[in-house]
């Protein structure tokens, strides 16, 4: 993952530092901070194996410089000279830090971008130096709880054959099964493609739902009712949309940030009293039933109230729909399945019509 192309960059002085703390837990000295809106954790390891070493003890800051780029720019060496080690945990965090970047092969010359790096008291670390990367990982309690997920998934699976809810539905939770195992197998390799948050939150998400619906039904010896066979259904379906960005192979060039869609809602048939109140909700196809739910189900909201606001969304499944602010349990609009897929134009509007109780 090292490119031959040189990369010629000019720094500048603008620096966004946050400080890490020191944690210790299964014998490895990490430390922890807050960088793009996400928690990251940071390993010291050398740079020719990328086994894990002891920090020394200095404070440490993560900072993210804007440095300006010039032809032949090389995001992987830009990196490296950082302390960085470019893997996708890294890249992940530079199209955070630059949601703009399209693709960090095709860097246009004088481009300013944010990149990480780390520096002690007296500016960078002297112990680095060419033979110690730094090890980035982006929301590790997200990760945590995926990967414990995706274990009691495949804990169940010997007992999946005890359920009876016909050949197809045994098929598709076996595959999703089968998938989250590569998930967390590409996510322990740091050979998984750059995630935004949002992903690790669905997938999380998801592979709890599941897991909680069949250990149910496995301890209880009953049958999956028709909503959880619907649920399952669009696990599959959402997961199987990841799958086909973890089933890129690995090349020399840099990963391609998971693409963000400016989506616009509009609320038709309403009045403008009503409007100003409403706000437009979200979660992800998996997640959803028919609202209202005796248990709420997990919901996004929209950042500004009423009609024809926007929010930036990434190439999933997603069911929409419009309440009273604060209440999302109780819809006043029909739900609307949204597919976000790579043929989606940049740009995408949803005009949700009110329900036949809600219309004023």
């Amino acid at each position: 993952m090292n490119p031959s192309n040189r990369n010629i960059a000019v720094k500048i002085t603008i620096c966004f530092p946050f400080l890490f703390l020191t944690l210790v837990g299964s014998g490895q000295d990490t430390r922890i901070a807050e960088a793009a809106n996400r928690t990251v954790e940071m390993t010291l390891v050398q740079a020719d194996d990328l086994s894990p070493v002891a920090w020394p003890k200095e404070e440490i800051t993560l900072r993210h410089d804007s440095t300006i780029v010039s032809g032949g720019a090389n995001i992987y060496t830009l990196l490296r000279a950082n302390g960085i080690a470019p893997d996708s945990e890294a890249f992940a965090l530079v199209y955070d830090l630059n949601l703009g970047l399209k693709d960090a092969n095709n860097i246009a010359a004088g481009t300013s971008l944010a990149l990480p790096s780390v520096t002690g008291p007296s500016g960078p670390l002297e112990f680095l130096k060419g033979r110690q990367l730094v090890e980035l990982t982006l929301d590790p309690a997200i990760r945590s709880a995926l990967n414990e997920r995706i274990d009691s998934l495949q804990a169940a699976l010997p007992q999946i054959g005890q359920l009876t809810p016909g050949a197809d539905v045994l098929a598709q939770i076996k595959e999703v099964i089968t998938w989250f195992q590569q998930i967390e197998r590409r996510l322990k390799r740091r050979t998984a493609p750059p995630l935004r948050q949002a992903s690790l939150i669905q997938l999380n998400e998801e592979a709890g739902l599941l897991s909680s619906i069949l250990l149910d039904a496995i301890q209880r010896h009953r049958d999956l009712s028709a909503t959880e066979l619907q649920q399952i259904a669009s696990i599959h379906e959402d997961i199987k949309l990841e799958m086909m960005q973890f089933g890129e192979t690995l090349a020399s060039n840099a990963p391609a940030p998971e693409s963000i869609y400016a989506v616009t809602v509009n609320i038709r048939g309403a009045k403008s009293s009503l409007l100003d109140n409403l706000r437009i909700y979200y979660t992800y196809n998996g997640l959803y039933r028919d609202l209202p739910a005796e248990k709420p189900i997990a919901s996004y909201g929209f950042d500004q109230l009423g009609s024809g606001k926007s929010k930036n969304l990434q190439g999933k499944f997603y069911h929409i729909w419009a309440a009273k602010d604060g209440d999302p349990n109780h819809p006043v609009t029909h739900p609307y399945l949204l597919r976000i897929e790579r043929t989606t134009p940049p740009s995408v509007t949803v005009d949700l019509s009110l329900s036949g109780s809600s219309k004023p």
